[in-house]
């Protein structure tokens, strides 16, 4: 609502909606649908360069973080995850995580107990976690899985044999751990029950499953746990049959109330979980500094000076808006199978790129493309520059999408290109898993494997959980995990240094013209024959005066038409300026003197009556002929041919003033009341054809900005006080083209009732645009 100065509004009161219906029954409204809103999923790419790991990729978000039990001098590292940055409260930011007065608690479940639970390690899978807690950072909610890397690794004394390495990762301990809310003082008793035979699919390895059956305090079941045992494939354990390497392992699990302290594997295993509980009550543990160095990461991408939101917004169309910013996820695929590597070649090095082009097809690095790169592809200038101009060239939007939009991975495609892979002899026994947030999702699949939730979860290969061997005349080779790591993330690096072209991006090369010289006229009595006498020789002295008269005479007809010819000429010459949308143009006809026409002084009449030289003659601007020639465009002819140029140059656009100029000129038709009043209707009119061309020019001037940006949003992320947005120009493109079209000369946000000129106080033309869509309640956050 807008009121004029010095009206005082009524007082609206409180708003409020009411249901209510004619016959006293409960009213229905209809459904009112907001289109326009879009929830947008946002993708990073990989950082190679990020000195940090958990910088490197911001669609993950699992940190590392490093414990050691007490009583122990060996440390543990642990991956945790917490939310992603669009589950957050931004301002966890700010927690200064130094400060006396942060602190981290853990949220309650239950009667009072801390929300610290064991996880079920669903299927005995290797990479899911194995523990899950709720805490408060200051006020702020964090939730996290909690990964134990580095497995429990106990020794087995066997005789007098040298102790024998294995680890050591429980299967069932959740069951134990919740069940007595880690009160391990409930432990009655533990009996070591069967030992499975090696169950590894790997004949090499010693992978042994030992079922527990421990005795709780107040318990009338025993509980049972599973605990899976791993030895090196050396491991000398060759001579003992199940019952004997079960009895050796007893030492490590058995337990009687009688004992004074739990088994070692059970001690170990309780000191590690209280380590891992106590980190995560530690704010200033590296492991929050790390969470909030990405999200802080994340917030300048999105939030920050040319972040993606400013730029959303700067291209934001009428009654469209952002609603919300998603994060996309990423599910980790790892390649299993065997590898048989031609002699000759360095199998690390083979291992590096199967993987690489793997990850090329998984996640394909985006390519930017020069203006020239695009056209050589055939695509036309409007399909090139379709969509914003962005910094480092241009993307093939069409192979993008389809290098992009995978469901489903087959593994005869990775086969293929792994084979493709120089020193590569064949790919066996070829299987692929995959990974959502380290829980698996697709086992060691065969022939396809469906995505999970792919509009989402981005696909990506894990090199590290990847379990690809090789083989070299004939015979295993041992793979060195860290080097094949280290030479595929260079292939990366190497890649993303390719991706932005060094050729100028958008270079245009205008075509060359060729001066004609179109002013430099020169006369057609050149290209007479001599004979006629009108060229530069002329006649002899000898000529009768009959015959001169006669070449004089000829001369004089042909003047006219080459006044035509030189003005034609010089139109041609300065069709720049026809075509000009400046307003510095003043003139549409263009001529050019006869000064270089062949003995042409004695035909000017103004010369001979001058009593000037022909030099001074030329060289005065504003001689009678100049002058003559100069009055063919009168003021009014001048905007009349303007105006009818301007609607020209505007036509080829497809864009007309004409409602415009007929309103503005039947706003006049009044004043031909008689006769006598057409001075004063033409004075007016001349005044309209001058603010047409003004209207126009200044229309055709912005054309660019008023085109391309014709359904384009004002940029309400650009904040400020009243005072600074009231009378800036960050308006909706369609405002700016209304008013161009309208003729209204201020365009920016202004006052448009009460305006003061001098001692006036008046209303000026201009309008408001409100997108409705804005007005809408907003979320928090």
């Amino acid at each position: 609502l807008y009121y004029k100065p010095g009206e005082t509004p009524e007082e609206l009161g409180e708003l409020t909606f009411e249901r209510f219906s004619l016959d006293d029954t409960e009213a229905t409204f209809p459904t009112v649908a907001i289109k326009g809103l879009y929830t947008l999923q946002l993708e990073f790419e990989t950082d190679e360069q990020a000195t940090e790991p958990h910088l490197r990729d911001l669609n993950q978000n699992t940190f590392l973080a490093s414990v050691t039990p007490n009583g122990s001098n060996r440390p543990y590292q642990l991956s945790l995850l917490f939310p992603y940055w669009d589950q957050i409260d931004w301002a966890i930011r700010e927690v200064d995580l130094m400060a006396d007065e942060t602190s981290v608690n853990y949220q309650t479940r239950g009667q009072d107990i801390d929300f610290f639970i064991g996880v079920d390690k669903v299927n005995h899978d290797e990479f899911f976690y194995e523990y899950y807690a709720e805490v408060t950072l200051n006020d702020f909610a964090l939730s996290a899985y909690i990964k134990q890397d580095d497995l429990l690794e106990l020794e087995l004394a066997i005789a007098d044999q040298d102790p024998v390495p294995f680890t050591v990762q429980w299967i069932d301990w959740h069951e134990l751990s919740n069940s007595t809310n880690r009160d391990y003082t409930q432990i009655e008793a533990i009996t070591v029950g069967v030992l499975s035979n090696n169950i590894s699919l790997v004949p090499t390895a010693r992978t042994y499953d030992l079922q527990l059956e421990l005795t709780l305090a107040g318990e009338d079941t025993p509980l049972l746990l599973s605990v899976r045992l791993r030895f090196a494939s050396d491991a000398a354990i060759h001579g003992l049959n199940p019952t004997e390497l079960r009895d050796a392992l007893a030492v490590h699990f058995q337990y009687a109330n009688t004992d004074a302290n739990l088994p070692n594997a059970f001690a170990q295993q309780i000191a590690l979980e209280e380590a891992i509980y106590q980190v995560l009550l530690d704010p200033q543990d590296p492991v929050y500094d790390a969470y909030q160095k990405k999200l802080n990461r994340v917030y300048e991408h999105l939030y920050g000076t040319d972040g993606i939101w400013q730029y959303l917004n700067r291209y934001r169309n009428l009654s469209e808006d952002v609603f919300q910013l998603q994060s996309s996820r990423v599910q980790e695929l790892a390649l299993f199978g065997e590898i048989i590597v031609k002699p000759g070649f360095a199998v690390d090095q083979v291992l590096a790129e199967a993987y690489y082009r793997v990850e090329e097809f998984l996640n394909p690095s985006n390519t930017f493309f020069t203006l020239s790169e695009m056209a050589a592809q055939g695509l036309s200038q409007e399909e090139i520059f379709n969509g914003p101009l962005l910094r480092h060239g241009f993307i093939d939007d069409a192979a993008f999408r389809s290098a992009r939009n995978k469901t489903v991975v087959y593994t005869s495609d990775l086969v293929r290109l792994m084979m493709e892979v120089e020193g590569v002899e064949a790919v066996i026994d070829f299987t692929i898993s995959s990974y959502v947030d380290n829980r698996v999702m697709g086992r060691k699949v065969i022939d396809c494997l469906d995505l999970t939730y792919a509009e989402v979860y981005k696909p990506r290969l894990s090199v590290s959980k990847s379990g690809l061997t090789a083989t070299q005349n004939d015979l295993p080779v041992l793979v060195n995990a860290t080097n094949v790591a280290a030479q595929f993330e260079g292939l990366r690096l190497a890649t993303k240094d390719e991706q932005i072209p060094a050729a100028p991006y958008y270079g245009f090369s205008s075509p060359t013209g060729n001066d004609r010289q179109l002013t430099d006229y020169y006369s057609v009595q050149q290209d007479f024959p001599e004979v006629y006498g009108i060229g530069d020789y002329g006649l002899s002295d000898d000529e009768t005066p009959e015959r001169k008269a006669r070449a004089q005479q000829f001369k004089a007809f042909l003047l006219p038409f080459e006044q035509l010819l030189a003005n034609y000429l010089s139109q041609i010459a300065h069709l720049p300026e026809l075509f000009s949308f400046s307003p510095e143009v003043s003139q549409t006809r263009y001529f050019q003197p006869l000064y270089e026409v062949p003995d042409v002084a004695p035909l000017f009449k103004p010369w001979v009556d001058s009593g000037q030289t022909w030099e001074e003659f030329t060289a005065d601007l504003d001689n009678v002929y100049r002058t003559f020639l100069e009055t063919d465009e009168t003021p009014a002819a001048f905007l009349q041919r303007r105006n009818q140029l301007l609607d020209h140059l505007l036509g080829r656009f497809a864009e007309t003033f004409q409602d415009y100029a007929l309103v503005q000129l039947s706003g006049i038709q009044s004043l031909l009341t008689g006769p006598d009043q057409f001075p004063v209707y033409e004075e007016a009119r001349q005044a309209v054809l001058s603010r047409l061309v003004t209207d126009k020019q200044q229309f055709a001037e912005e054309y660019d900005q008023l085109a391309s940006h014709r359904t384009q949003a004002y940029d309400f992320t650009q904040q400020g006080s009243a005072e600074s947005v009231w009378g800036s120009t960050n308006i909706s493109g369609f405002q700016r083209r209304i008013s161009r079209l309208l003729g209204i000369r201020q365009v920016g946000h202004h006052t448009l009732f009460g305006v003061k000129e001098g001692n006036d106080i008046m209303d000026i033309e201009g309008l408001h645009i409100v997108e409705h869509l804005l007005l809408r309640p907003r979320r928090e956050g």
